[in-house]
């Protein structure tokens, strides 16, 4: 086998496992928040989601975090959102591109993701 071919199958291995820590990391969504702040749900016990795409994001301090969002529809609304109860320094949201959220006066009070559902407390 030619070097050349055994880069492009370790780039290939490494990729796929990126992905696969992605996807983990976006289902599960509960460890990277404060359980004294959050709560695991169902979808279904939670109405009124609206789905959005997250623009922009920054840490304000550490467990907190800003969002700048569009709701995923033709005239979508620009929407700034403040999350409290993150773990540390980590965006729980990092991997997610799109996000079923439910926002109350500009801050996050319940988020699903890909099923993994959670509430404010």
């Amino acid at each position: 086998m030619t070097n050349q071919v055994h880069k492009k199958r370790q780039i290939k291995r490494n990729r796929s496992h990126r992905d696969r820590q992605l996807i983990d990391n976006v289902m599960d969504l509960m460890s990277n928040l404060d359980e004294k702040f959050w709560q695991s749900s169902e979808p279904e016990v939670v109405s009124g989601f609206v789905e959005y795409t997250i623009l922009k994001n920054k840490m304000v301090k550490p467990g907190q975090f800003e969002f700048a969002l569009r709701e995923n529809r033709d005239d979508g609304d620009l929407v700034m959102a403040h999350l409290e109860g993150g773990q540390g320094k980590t965006n729980p949201l990092h991997a997610a591109r799109n996000v079923l959220m439910k926002v109350d006066s500009g801050k996050v009070i319940a988020i699903n993701l890909e099923g993994d559902c959670v509430i404010k407390k």
